[in-house]
């Protein structure tokens, strides 16, 4: 498939993935329309979760298949996924992040979602991505080398010191939000907990 053919179904898959978050949002939807899911999962085939099979294999490369709103494997055997875009929708909305926002990202993974929040906040917005796991962390510095409002940060995401956010969004294993969080969050501030 074509680039031009793939800006349009990436267009169409982020009506998609909004609509089924019930979710209304521009800046979110047109992080959804503009970031490329396959910049940050690496080379197809890519590994598709379907419910009560595990993890399918792609037919093949072409990006059309991760514009879909399905979880797709990071690390299978760690079962580690890139989580369904939908849910991500939904919680990034509710969140309702803002250009020239500071928005915080606890379990930022590759990065994909850190880039779509980068895309609501904008050029004069930040973003800093949190995430435990040094492999990814790692893969998310570098997908997200050139967005200058990014800044990821390996380690504990209930410890890492940031600077007070305007948005906290918590993508990561937690029974309850973090004293951490809760202290870093501007008077107004918003969050979202997974």
């Amino acid at each position: 498939m074509g680039e031009g053919e793939l800006e349009i179904v990436r267009r169409a898959f982020a009506k998609q993935v909004m609509a089924a978050a019930g979710a209304d949002h521009a800046s979110v939807e047109a992080g959804f329309a503009t970031v490329r899911r396959e910049d940050f999962l690496g080379p197809g085939p890519w590994r598709i979760l379907r419910w009560g099979r595990g993890y399918v294999p792609t037919p093949s490369g072409d990006p059309v298949y991760l514009l879909t709103d399905d979880v797709i494997a990071i690390l299978p055997e760690r079962h580690i996924n890139n989580g369904q875009p939908s849910l991500h929708a939904w919680m990034m909305a509710s969140a309702s992040p803002r250009p020239g926002e500071h928005v915080v990202h606890i379990g930022a993974g590759v990065g994909y979602y850190t880039a779509i929040l980068a895309h609501a906040v904008g050029p004069a917005g930040r973003v800093s991505a949190i995430e435990f796991d040094p492999e990814l962390a790692e893969r998310a510095m570098g997908n997200l080398s050139a967005l200058p409002q990014v800044r990821v940060l390996q380690g504990d995401g209930s410890l890492v010191p940031f600077d007070a956010a305007d948005v906290i969004y918590v993508n990561a294993g937690a029974t309850r939000p973090a004293d951490r969080w809760l202290a870093g969050l501007r008077e107004g501030g918003r969050w979202s907990f997974r």
